[in-house]
């Protein structure tokens, strides 16, 4: 990037527990040069049953420590089309929704969306009952092949990072997502069928929600045969606990940003029932049930005393773990080393057939590929293999290789707190000299997986809410060069003028688009009245310095470049036309 575009980038690689301190942490708002980050290379996973997360990862309310938009991504617009997606009973309308949310993604892009994994996964050959859909999340048919509850069966999973949170309201990193769905239950689960296609099933639930006419509640029924780790038995009060911490700001739950929208109460209508009360109606709510950042239930008897805000800093999620419900007990958790959890014999569902699951830390994934292939682990997230290395494994006898799609997003994230990054040219100047096929081509056999284009977070997997009219950005030096001379020419110490725009990131059902000319403040693509409403604003309310306008340079009513919104930018404006200025879009 330094030789085509003068952008110098520098690696920098480091463990998992540094990289969530960085992102997700003490330095998810800060740049590199202050202890953050700049940009990075990461993967976001969704649920494939609905869209629940996206609120989390993507909108303004999930900015951390109350989601993962630690990208710091405020789009108002967008975060609009997708709340009326989130709150929408209509599939149509939830469809046009969603595509306009994410048009505004690829004009506003948080990330360069990269490709769709197609990922491979690689177990004993002898593990039943286990793929990538359903995870940890339902382990109902987990098992080994000719084993009974009279054998004593340990199973060995490589983690690639040790725990960092105890508590499931907190999770944020894979190896403590790990533990509390071994340990936790939800009210729903995610499932898969035979042919791998994903569906919800009640779990803690003793049949999926019920909802009201108007779709602005729901009744849930709980099982009654339910029983702590401890021995408590399991009932309403912990529901209500769970999810009133959840939607509280003070609590800092990681699932926040996903719930807090769409969760306005929770009312106990009897020991085993419970009522929630929306604040919209929730298409996804069934999904969001199932999701565990944020609705695996905790123990009302143990947390009932402590405040929110303690809980966090409190011991049951830096020391020692809450009871779960779930198929296996905390036994032990040697810190850098493993954790180890045995199975509930009071298990609701029936005892598992796997009495210990030793969750073995191996943080080099070369180690990890070596330890699967040796049977040191059964299976785990802990290794990496080249396409060969993984059509070797596929000729052990020993070891079962499975292929499918993963409902996943690999991208280059961008932090918009950089005063460069922040800069949406910038942005398309970067997504534009990304060499797409090469990596796709090329690298990803190295990572032993391929990969589908991207066009934006949302994947094939999900259905009719993909856009399919989307076209991704292409690898081309030459637009990526407009794109900065765009910037350079947005900068307050530059007043003059370029003469050619390169195309924005293409948008279906238009044939004309408008390529943002000089004085377009609102960014709709056309030098018009809303422009001097922009600029008027400004005046009105005395945002005339840059720090105080709510969005970055070149979007703003500073028309001139002089670093000032004053009254030479209203002539500006009208210079330009203060009408329509069209390019014909090449697609």
């Amino acid at each position: 990037m330094e030789e085509e575009l003068g952008i110098k980038v520098v690696l920098q690689y480091m463990d998992a527990g540094t990289y969530y301190d960085v992102v997700w942490d003490t330095g998810w708002d800060k740049t590199w040069d202050e202890g953050g980050w700049d940009m990075d290379f990461s993967t976001f996973y969704w649920m494939p049953t609905d869209l629940v997360w996206y609120e989390g990862c993507y909108s303004e309310a999930g900015q951390p420590p109350y989601g993962w938009n630690y990208f710091g991504w405020a789009n108002e617009a967008a975060d609009t089309q997708l709340r009326k997606c989130m709150s929408t009973i209509d599939p149509s309308l939830r469809k046009q929704y969603i595509d306009k949310w994410q048009e505004y993604f690829m004009k506003d892009p948080p990330h360069a969306s990269l490709f769709y994994p197609l990922a491979s996964e690689v177990t004993d050959a002898d593990l039943l009952g286990w793929d990538l859909i359903r995870w940890w999340w339902d382990t109902d048919d987990l098992r080994f092949n000719n084993t009974s509850l009279e054998d004593t069966v340990i199973l060995k999973y490589g983690s690639a990072e040790d725990l960092r949170t105890l508590n499931p309201l907190f999770t944020l990193s894979l190896g403590s997502e790990t533990f509390t769905d071994q340990t936790f239950d939800m009210l729903m689960k995610t499932s898969t069928y035979p042919n791998g296609t994903a569906y919800l099933k009640p779990s803690l639930a003793a049949a999926p929600p019920v909802y009201a006419p108007d779709g602005m509640s729901c009744n849930v029924t709980l099982r009654q045969d339910v029983l702590w780790h401890d021995n408590f038995p399991f009932n309403a009060s912990d529901v209500k606990c769970t999810f009133d911490a959840v939607i509280d700001p003070n609590t800092w739950c990681s699932g926040y940003g996903d719930f807090a929208p769409v969760i306005d109460s929770v009312e106990i209508l009897g020991e085993f029932k419970v009522r929630f009360n929306f604040k919209a109606p929730s298409p996804h709510f069934d999904t969001l049930l199932a999701d565990d950042y944020g609705a695996l239930i905790v123990p009302w008897h143990i947390l009932k005393d402590v405040d929110h805000a303690d809980w966090r800093r409190h011991s049951t999620n830096i020391e020692t773990p809450l009871p779960g419900t779930g198929r296996w007990k905390f036994e032990r958790w040697d810190r850098g080393e493993k954790w180890v959890v045995k199975a509930n014999k009071n298990y609701f569902l029936g005892e598992s057939l796997i009495d210990e699951i030793q969750n073995i830390v191996i943080t080099d994934p070369s180690a990890g590929l070596i330890a699967l292939q040796t049977h040191q682990i059964d299976l785990g997230d802990c290794w990496t293999a080249t396409k060969d290395e993984i059509d070797d494994m596929r000729d052990d006898a020993t070891l079962k290789v499975t292929d499918m799609p993963y409902p996943a997003v690999q991208y280059f994230g961008f932090n918009l707190h950089h005063p460069i990054l922040s800069n949406m040219y910038v942005r398309y100047a970067i997504a534009h000299v990304i060499p797409y096929e090469h990596i796709i081509n090329n690298l990803l056999p190295n990572l032993g997986m391929s990969g589908v284009r991207a066009t934006g977070p949302i994947t094939p997997e999900l259905g009719y809410f993909y856009n399919t009219k989307l076209v991704p950005f292409e690898y081309d030096l030459d637009i990526a060069q407009k794109y900065l001379d765009r910037w350079k020419y947005s900068l307050p110490e530059n007043t003059g003028t370029i003469n050619e725009y390169p195309p924005p990131p293409y948008i279906p059902n238009s044939s004309l688009v408008a390529y943002g000319p000089v004085g377009d403040g609102s960014l709709d693509g056309f030098v018009d009245p809303d422009d001097f409403v922009a600029w008027a604003d400004r005046i009105v309310y005395g945002q005339t310095e840059p720090e105080d306008w709510p969005f970055p340079p070149p979007i703003d009513p500073d028309y001139d470049n002089n670093g000032l919104v004053d009254i030479d930018d209203f002539t500006t404006w009208k210079e330009v036309g203060g009408g329509v200025s069209y390019h014909a879009c090449p697609h």
